[in-house]
C-alpha cells in the first residue's frame, strides 16, 4: 500500500506496512560534495513531482572493514543527509523520536535500515538520521570548518 505526503520541498511516496507509514531516504539537506564539503548542511531545494521514498537513501561514503568484521556496504555517496521515518499518523501531530545512531560501530549503516517494533511507534513519529561518517564526518581542515 502507498501513501503520499506534501513537505516543504515536494511531495514523498512512501509505503504502509503492518499499520505504519514508512518514507525512506528523505533528504534533509543539500549534498555535501563541492561548495559544501566544509559547511554546515544546506537547504534542500524542491523538487517537482513524487519523490520516491520506498527505498533507503545513499549512505556517506566510507572504507568497508575486512572480513570478518565488515559486511557489504550500501550504495554510498555525498547525497548521504536523509532520513527514515516510520508513522501511525500522517494527518496529525505526534511527539517525534529522534534516534542518531553512534558514529564507530561495526557496520553502522544497518541501524539505520532496521525498522523499530510496531509497539516502538505506537504513539510517536520515529525518525533515524543519516549524517556525515567516515572520511566526509571526521576530516579537519585547518583555517576551515572542520566537519
Amino acid at each position: 500500500m502507498e501513501t503520499v505526503v506534501q513537505v516543504a520541498q515536494g511531495q514523498l511516496q512512501g509505503s504502509v506496512e503492518n499499520g505504519l507509514h514508512i518514507f525512506k531516504g528523505v533528504p534533509f539537506a543539500a549534498s555535501i560534495d563541492g561548495a559544501n564539503r566544509f559547511r554546515a548542511p544546506q537547504p534542500r531545494e524542491s523538487w517537482s513531482g513524487v519523490r520516491d521514498a520506498t527505498q533507503v537513501g545513499l549512505i556517506s561514503r566510507q572504507a568497508p572493514l575486512p572480513p570478518p568484521f565488515g559486511t557489504p556496504l550500501p550504495e554510498a555517496g555525498a547525497d548521504c543527509l536523509n532520513l527514515n521515518v516510520w508513522s501511525p499518523d500522517v494527518t496529525g501531530s505526534l511527539p517525534v523520536y529522534v534516534w542518531i545512531h553512534q558514529i564507530g560501530q561495526v557496520d553502522d549503516h544497518r541501524c539505520i535500515q532496521v525498522p523499530p517494533r510496531p509497539l516502538d511507534v505506537a504513539s510517536v513519529r520515529y525518525e533515524i538520521v543519516r549524517y556525515r561518517e567516515g572520511r566526509d564526518g571526521r576530516h579537519f581542515h585547518f583555517g576551515r570548518i572542520s566537519n
